[in-house]
């Protein structure tokens, strides 16, 4: 990261700079912490061990903090001044691009979010989809992978922070991190973070050291709140069916490595539209128990990471390295992953089709 801020042009941080930054970070004035939150990053996992070290939250297992805190304005970050930014312990956790934008795609436009669908599907759709129907338009909810990294590399398109490059939020070169976690070893780096600052007695250990299991059941559960939560609203069943759906979140949870490839589908015809949010719970608990080992399922996310860049045209594809290439050069990934550049292998799943359950 220091090699690629010294042979930038210019890294004038300006007063207004500053604040812009200042406005992401969260602060811990205690232990002179700082930490930069990217979206699918396992932020809110630090999100929430935020509000132990601040002592917000009295619990010392973070998947028992309530979404609820983590976003309410009463329990807003504290907000670091300019001096505690050049005087605290600065950390950020990346991650490997393509990755993280896949992941972003699976989780706001693929997955049922009418939400997203409205605020950036139904943009995406309009910028790059020949002749869409009215329902795309008006909806939002069938944007392709395809279509969303061709909208992503336009010049002046409107971005969301999900899909924007993380160099562009967290500012390296004006932040100076002193640790560089990364999402491939999320569990190591966060372990060695806490135990840098003293911390790790305000965590429960047992919480950490079973954190990979912790993450699938809080996946689980959230992911069947949000599902029974936005079927129950009319705007969610003018675009998609309940069986639609159910198939969707199925998917999602497959392609994730949550629920094994190998595990069928529950539901029979018209049982979606009846199942209460208890009974989807235990589905989808039982099934993630009945997958295998966890280190099997994780398989499910390199083999839905080459089906959907295989489907992505060439020049696309390195429209989108450019697009990376200050995260890339920053955090040490590679821009131009031969698995999908070189695409010598046709995939065989099909995970972005529902089609087939």
């Amino acid at each position: 990261m220091s090699n690629f801020c010294h042979r930038q042009v210019s890294q004038n941080t300006t007063k207004r700079t500053m604040e812009n930054i200042k406005k992401k970070l969260l602060y811990s004035p205690e232990k002179k912490f700082l930490y930069c939150p990217v979206e699918k990053v396992g932020s809110t996992f630090w999100r929430r061990l935020f509000l132990i070290v601040n002592g917000v939250s009295k619990t010392n297992n973070p998947f028992n903090v309530s979404t609820y805190m983590l976003y309410s304005n009463r329990y807003s970050a504290i907000k670091a001044e300019t001096t505690a930014i050049r005087n605290s312990l600065k950390f950020v956790i990346v991650r490997e691009p393509y990755s993280r934008l896949l992941s972003a795609y699976a989780n706001k436009l693929f997955d049922i979010n009418p939400v997203y669908w409205s605020m950036y599907g139904r943009k995406v759709i309009k910028a790059v989809r020949k002749n869409p129907s009215n329902k795309s338009l008006s909806c939002g909810h069938d944007v392709t992978f395809p279509e969303l990294v061709r909208y992503v590399v336009k010049p002046l398109a409107m971005k969301d922070i999900h899909f924007n490059p993380i160099s562009d939020k967290c500012s390296p070169c004006d932040v100076k991190y002193d640790i560089i976690g990364k999402m491939e070893t999320f569990k190591r780096d966060t372990l060695h973070v806490l135990k840098k600052l003293n911390l790790t007695h305000l965590v429960m250990s047992r919480a950490l050291q079973e954190m990979e299991e912790g993450v699938d059941i809080d996946t689980i559960k959230s992911n069947t709140n949000s599902l029974m939560n936005y079927l129950s609203q009319k705007r969610t069943l003018k675009c998609v069916t309940h069986e639609e759906a159910f198939k969707r979140k199925w998917r999602n949870l497959q392609l994730r490595g949550i629920i094994g490839s190998d595990v069928e589908y529950p539901f029979k015809d018209g049982e979606e539209e009846t199942t209460t949010h208890s009974q989807l719970l235990a589905v989808f608990l039982n099934a993630s128990r009945r997958s295998g080992s966890r280190k099997s399922r994780r398989k499910n996310r390199e083999l839905s990471f080459l089906e959907a860049y295989s489907k992505v045209e060439k020049k696309y594809l390195i429209q989108l390295s450019k697009y990376f290439k200050n995260d890339c050069s920053s955090f040490s990934y590679d821009c131009r992953p031969t698995n999908i550049f070189e695409k010598n292998q046709k995939p065989h799943t099909k995970f972005f089709d529902t089609g087939g359950l």
